[in-house]
């Protein structure tokens, strides 16, 4: 069968039209994000430092809050769902971050993600924060995603850089960041990993890679030890939270 990338362009389209020339707009961001938000369930917002606003929250971060439909806006009302001892971290987090950031070059600075856990009442999340527009080194626009947690408890603060398998860890106690030696997975543990979490059994998983039931098991053992976790879907949230994958 023939195939061509033009095959999905040649149904007429007539839900929009597109001119080459337009610039990405903020409207066209927030239709981006909202549709990423359906796409993959992630929690998602952004925030405007210049405005100090909220100008996007995703349905659901509204919902884990309680925030009313007409509130989903205001950054006020988020805030009130985390409780003090976390808002108390979260404070310092954002003050140990952008004092960090703000000695680098705009271009440095895009290439920084946060992450942390912390509750939104009693619900424990992961969020990510990373900055999307940078002037002069001061951050104009934030993105925020909130995913399942892979740790049980609030904290374990990272920032990473992209394109680097290292990371910093804000220690609490020191207030201070670490550097720390990323932990990095061989090809045949990302498979193990993989293939796990679509449910295949050890014996499968032993087919597929060729390597004895006992092998797998080793493999399986060894990645737990590494990650720190107890289970193939904790990996999992693990490994694509810390992007080993």
């Amino acid at each position: 069968m023939d195939k061509s990338v033009n095959d999905f362009f040649e149904y007429p389209n007539t839900m929009f039209g597109y001119n080459t020339d337009e610039k990405l707009t903020v409207v066209t961001a927030l239709h981006l994000a909202s549709a990423i938000t359906r796409i993959s369930g992630s929690g998602i917002y952004m925030v405007d430092y210049e405005k100090n606003r909220v100008f996007f929250m995703s349905e659901n971060v509204a919902r884990w809050c309680g925030i009313p439909p007409e509130k989903a806006g205001s950054y006020d009302e988020y805030v009130k769902c985390v409780p003090d001892d976390d808002y108390k971290m979260l404070i310092e987090i954002n003050e140990a971050t952008f004092k960090y950031l703000q000695n680098l070059p705009d271009d440095e600075i895009i290439k920084y993600t946060l992450s942390y856990n912390f509750h939104l009442k009693k619900l424990l999340v992961h969020q990510y924060f990373t900055p999307v527009v940078v002037k002069d080194g001061v951050i104009k626009i934030g993105l925020f995603v909130l995913t399942t947690p892979s740790e049980q408890e609030s904290g374990r603060i990272i920032m990473r850089r992209y394109g680097s398998p290292d990371f910093y860890e804000y220690s609490r106690t020191k207030k201070s960041w670490e550097l720390k030696k990323g932990v990095l997975l061989s090809e045949i543990e990302k498979q193990v990993l993989w293939l796990s979490a679509q449910g295949m059994t050890v014996e499968q998983i032993g087919e597929e890679t060729h390597k004895s039931p006992e092998t797998v098991k080793t493999y399986k053992k060894r990645l737990f030890k590494k990650l720190g976790v107890a289970s193939i879907s904790e990996a999992l949230i693990f490994a694509i939270n810390n992007r080993l994958l």
